[in-house]
């Protein structure tokens, strides 16, 4: 009932199209990492639970509940020689956009947890 009052769509699925000013924190790694943020434009599609998100140049499809809560498909990247697999859980809130972002990388693996958290600057 409420998510799809706070966003302001009467489809029962909330709106979260946009640009998020998102910062990006570092929660735990198992090797040594660095991050920084970025802004994550969301575009929301016809169907209403597919989305995609872009961050720092790379965009990740994912589905979006009616709870405001989603789920990317896991991403695989090679970045300067570097295999990496990125999936992402998070959440939409009327303050913005609320994320855990995981990263498998490297040889021997290394496993990061970063969380992405920012409000919508911009509406698409």
């Amino acid at each position: 009932c409420c998510a799809a009052l706070i966003f302001g769509q009467a489809s029962g699925m909330p709106d979260v199209s946009g640009t998020y000013d998102t910062r990006v924190t570092l929660l735990r790694s198992t090797c040594r990492m660095e991050v920084e943020s970025n802004p994550t434009d969301v575009t929301e599609y016809s169907d209403s639970t597919t989305i995609t998100l872009r961050h720092a140049g790379t965009t990740y499809q994912g589905r979006l509940a009616a709870d405001s809560s989603f789920r990317t498909q896991p991403k695989m990247l090679d970045f300067n020689g570097v295999r990496y697999d990125i999936s992402i859980v998070g959440r939409f809130t009327p303050a913005g956009l609320s994320a855990e972002v995981t990263l498998r990388y490297g040889d021997p693996a290394c496993t990061a947890v970063v969380q992405w958290e920012g409000p919508r600057r911009v509406r698409h």
